[in-house]
């Protein structure tokens, strides 16, 4: 079920922490994405504060309290809407520059996958119960898909630059916004959840990274996959799951973390790894949209920045 609150044109306002707020340490963050003009970087997570931090500074600007748990937040392609999701039923986009909450999606099993279209016209949610959805901005429900066994999905990503999306969640499957389930991929023999999914910018191919189970011998994958889903590489590398994975928007660089952050190229040959320690639970990333930097929070809620030119760690 999927009822819509609020919508552009009949905004409300979205409730501000006081100061103090502001100023309470994050924990349990699940989630970081970096605005498109590079001057926001945005965190979620257990503790139901969306924090708004200043890119060059890293300071905390603004911070919302939400309804429930926050498990993913994506920035629109263009402008500061900021798109929310909570394992609570309410879903929201805030415009971050006027406190507005432009939509506002009741969504009854919560969700922990969304995404924009490439062209910002459009929602992809994927959500507890095994349904994926897509809206329009204007809150207008377009299609609605059952493909999960009622079970809930973990990632989502729309194409860069088509009407197609992929989904993690016990397997991997790609969808079509118009027409529905394209295919079904069983990622590997044993039984491990695929938390994360992205497409590769030029839209060729994408890549998962799945939960494993090392403590019962079997590993956690990354996997590079065609756009009609056929297998073209898998890498095992990491010791813990993988819960997040960022490409540089320029498509040379992949980030992912596990046990540690890696750095890949874009055919999957390892270029660097942070044997420091202090990478090791790193839950939300993503890259400024110039390439030269990739922003990381750990689960314990660590901000930190690493510059892509020496791989150094800046604090």
């Amino acid at each position: 079920m999927l009822l819509v609150a609020a919508h552009i044109g009949n905004s409300q306002t979205m409730e501000k922490k006081s100061d103090q707020g502001v100023k309470q340490l994050p924990r349990g963050q699940w989630t970081l994405d970096w605005s498109a003009d590079s001057k926001l970087i945005a965190t979620g997570g257990d503790d139901s504060l969306v924090r708004i931090y200043n890119a060059n500074t890293l300071a905390v600007m603004k911070a919302y309290h939400l309804n429930g748990m926050i498990r993913q937040v994506r920035w629109h392609p263009t402008n500061h809407f900021l798109f929310i999701t909570c394992i609570t039923p309410i879903q929201e986009i805030l415009n971050v520059d006027t406190d507005e909450v432009v939509l506002r999606a009741r969504i009854q099993q919560g969700a922990r996958a969304i995404d924009w279209s490439y062209d910002g016209m459009r929602l992809a949610i994927a959500d507890g119960e095994g349904m994926v959805r897509s809206l329009g901005i204007d809150g207008k429900e377009g299609k609605v898909f059952a493909g999960n066994d009622r079970r809930s999905y973990f990632s989502l990503d729309w194409h860069p630059s088509r009407n197609i999306l992929v989904t993690g969640g016990d397997d991997i499957r790609i969808f079509d916004t118009e027409t529905g389930l394209l295919k079904i991929i069983k990622h590997r023999a044993e039984n491990t959840g695929v938390l994360v999914v992205r497409w590769h910018p030029s839209g060729e191919y994408f890549v998962s990274g799945d939960y494993g189970h090392h403590e019962e011998g079997i590993p956690s994958l990354l996997q590079f996959w065609s756009v009609d889903g056929e297998l073209i590489k898998t890498i095992r590398a990491s010791k813990k799951e993988y819960r997040t994975l960022a490409w540089s928007p320029d498509g040379h660089y992949l980030a992912t973390a596990g046990d540690q952050l890696r750095i890949w190229s874009k055919s999957g040959d390892l270029i660097f790894e942070d044997d420091s320690g202090s990478s090791a639970n790193i839950w939300g990333m993503a890259w400024r949209s110039d390439n030269k930097k990739l922003a990381c929070i750990d689960f314990a809620g660590n901000l930190k920045t690493w510059s892509a030119g020496d791989w150094s760690l800046r604090k």
